[in-house]
């Protein structure tokens, strides 16, 4: 692609000063600025997006199992059921 800018970039620019249209800037000046101006606009949001939806999701969603002790307790139940269907 860089090769094609290379030779459309000239033709282009001269056909345009020909029929007298005259840019105020340059072309990638101009196009970058929106960018930029978007992304920082864009980032503030994702930032406070990343730091609430975990805890929106906890808040709707909370944990049925909090304490860690009631945690292995079922899972070391589950495994000795495991274990019983796996002898049978």
């Amino acid at each position: 692609m860089a090769r094609v800018g290379g030779v459309f970039l000239p033709v282009i620019k001269s056909l345009s000063l020909s029929v007298g249209s005259k840019p105020a800037r340059e072309v990638g000046v101009v196009l970058s600025n929106p960018w930029i101006t978007w992304f920082k606009a864009a980032s503030v949001t994702a930032f406070f997006s990343l730091l609430l939806t975990p805890l929106i999701v906890y808040k709707l969603y909370p944990p049925t199992q909090r304490k860690i002790r009631e945690q292995k307790k079922i899972k070391a139940r589950a495994v000795a059921e495991k274990r019983a269907l796996a002898l049978h």
